[in-house]
């Protein structure tokens, strides 16, 4: 977690969950996600690493390598736990913009994105 506006971290998290179904994870998936048996030995079931990093992270903004990728896996876990899912991921709001334009159009989205960047990039 960081502080804004100044970005300096304040918090982290780093939970590995137990895998569910690991008899059907190929040697290369389990490569490319570092799985070490004695790493996971601490590993947490779906629901309590979930509810851990949802305690943490209430009320942020959801940041990622690729926000794409992971929410949905983020979200289909809080389904799949009955868990309320409080992250948000609009952040226009959250570094002092005004939020998109009603009426939802792509150009709105397009524009306030382009914003975002300009203020991330400027550094203010």
């Amino acid at each position: 977690m960081i502080k804004q506006p100044e970005l300096e971290i304040i918090d982290t998290l780093n939970i590995k969950v137990k895998p569910k179904h690991l008899d059907k994870a190929t040697p290369e998936a389990l490569q490319l996600n570092g799985y070490i048996i004695k790493e996971w030995e601490n590993s947490l079931d779906l629901k309590t690493a979930l509810l851990n990093y949802l305690e943490k992270a209430k009320d942020a903004i959801f940041c990622a390598h690729n926000t794409n990728f992971d929410l949905p896996f983020i979200k289909q876990a809080c389904i799949q736990i009955g868990a309320n899912n409080t992250l948000g991921y609009h952040c226009a709001e959250f570094i002092g913009l005004k939020a998109e334009l009603t009426v939802h159009r792509a150009i709105n989205g397009a524009m306030l994105g382009y914003e975002i960047l300009r203020k991330i990039a400027s550094g203010s």
